[in-house]
């Protein structure tokens, strides 16, 4: 059976100034989409045939960055299959420092390479003899790199292109990542505090109101509170007075520590506790920098929900993932959890995968630390 190739043809190698390949690689900081069209730039700077540029975490297998240029997927599909694990510089890139560049013959025999199958089977007759890459960084167990598959050994003028390249790279692609973290966990924010059942209303240095949940306007509005004044009420004057110390040691930072005491509001009618009103300092949030305090507002007879509980309502998680999330919760390894449910090992961890991958978590101590800090307060 003939392997597919990877690209039609070897393109021509395009003199393109250097600051305009620097500009590019910046550009992809701010619009993410472009990875590929730089990519693309990249290769005919170099005279590559194709090229990739990847971070990935060993630790829970997951691609975190993945772009390539001039590949085509069923032929990626094949060598990830067959020939993968027999790349000397996927095998070597382990062992090299951040930021370093090498070629085939930096990592390898060339006379050893040429003889092995990965040469004979794959890099040969697919018209990409030599490998030019890079590390763009190395953080516990992800991996980023970049390598662009030559038709013809590195010349010293390419492996110095890439070199003048990798820092602005390097930059870029940290850049990219801390941006999209910062976006998605906004994004799931915003999400869970439209959708969370809890009231939250999120409170500004002078009393105002920065935003409120739709469960808090309709909580206080049954209570006859009011969200439209400076210092807006609870129904209780006491607690109101409570509530605005609270908020000006919040807007203060005159705290030792995250907690503030319940605020307990009465009803003015029965006296009896109606309404217990939780209230954090957000100095350390970054979502809500317009906010000195979020005001978390709780039906006192209602009964609390559990943090697992709360995993499965915003992670919209399946009736098996919230069974093996509980088990982790309660301290239980996958073992454990195997053998007490009944399933196969290989199960268990399947369904661990995808809670890392739901919750954007790395490892079960910190999504067993973010199952935690869901519980309602």
């Amino acid at each position: 059976m003939s392997l597919l190739r990877l690209v039609a043809t070897t393109p021509a190698k395009a003199e393109v100034p250097l600051i305009d390949l620097i500009g590019a690689i910046y550009q992809c900081t701010i619009e993410p989409e472009k990875w590929p069209q730089t990519l693309e730039v990249l290769c005919e700077a170099i005279g590559a045939v194709n090229a990739s540029l990847a971070v990935f975490d060993f630790s829970t297998s997951s691609l975190e960055l993945g772009v390539n240029a001039r590949v085509d997927p069923a032929a990626q599909q094949v060598y990830f299959q067959r020939f993968a694990h027999l790349c000397p510089f996927r095998t070597a890139a382990a062992c090299l420092d951040e930021g370093q560049v090498v070629s085939t013959g930096d990592v390898i025999d060339l006379e050893e390479y040429r003889s092995g199958r990965f040469y004979r089977e794959w890099a040969e007759p697919q018209g990409v003899p030599e490998t030019l890459g890079g590390i763009l960084s190395r953080s516990g167990g992800a991996l980023g790199f970049i390598v662009f598959n030559l038709p013809v050994p590195a010349t010293r003028a390419q492996k110095q292109l890439l070199n003048d390249l990798l820092p602005h790279l390097q930059r870029a692609v940290a850049i990219s990542q801390i941006l999209k973290e910062r976006e998605t966990r906004a994004a799931r924010f915003a999400a869970t505090f439209g959708l969370m059942a809890a009231g939250i209303v999120f409170v500004g240095r002078n009393f105002e109101i920065v935003e409120a949940n739709p469960a808090a306007i309709r909580f206080l509005g049954k209570r006859g509170a009011r969200l439209n004044e400076p210092a807006f009420w609870l129904g209780d004057s006491n607690a109101t007075g409570n509530l605005i110390a609270a908020i000006n040691a919040c807007a203060a930072n005159a705290l030792d520590d995250l907690r503030i005491p319940p605020i307990l509001c009465r009803d003015e009618n029965s006296g009896e506790i109606a309404m217990v009103v939780h209230v954090m300092p957000m100095s350390f949030i970054e979502e809500r920098p317009d906010a000195v305090a979020a005001i978390f507002l709780a039906d006192y007879k209602a009964p609390l929900s559990s943090p697992v509980e709360a995993m499965r309502r915003d992670f919209d998680l399946t009736p098996s993932e919230y069974r093996v999330l509980a088990a982790l919760v309660a301290g239980q390894t996958a073992k454990d959890i195997a053998q007490a449910q009944g399933v196969a090992l290989p199960t268990i961890r399947t369904h661990i995968q995808r809670l890392y991958t739901k919750t954007q978590t790395k490892g079960q101590a910190a999504l067993v630390k973010l199952a935690m800090s869901m519980k309602a307060p």
